[in-house]
């Protein structure tokens, strides 16, 4: 069986994302602990909105590119199709 590749990339980059978000997480929350001197809940827990915010950017500057490619091709991307 093959296996897809774009689904190997999809996963691949997921798992990137995520594993970055723990380190950048982990990181923020060092800092906070040596600046502040205590634990707390702070704005180093915005981090791990970062996942949410990456492919909601991704999925909206593919669809800007998309929408010039069908400009550039004489076309209106925002015609409805009958």
């Amino acid at each position: 069986m093959k296996v897809n590749e774009r689904l190997i990339f999809a996963v691949l980059e997921l798992i990137i994302i995520l594993c970055l978000t723990g380190i950048t997480f982990e990181l923020g929350r060092a800092f906070a602990l040596a600046e502040r001197g205590y634990k707390a809940c702070g704005g180093e827990y915005l981090i791990l909105a970062l996942p949410a915010l990456y492919y909601a950017g991704k999925r909206t500057v593919k669809d800007w590119l998309a929408d010039l490619r069908e400009i550039r091709r004489g076309g209106n991307p925002w015609r409805k199709e009958e």
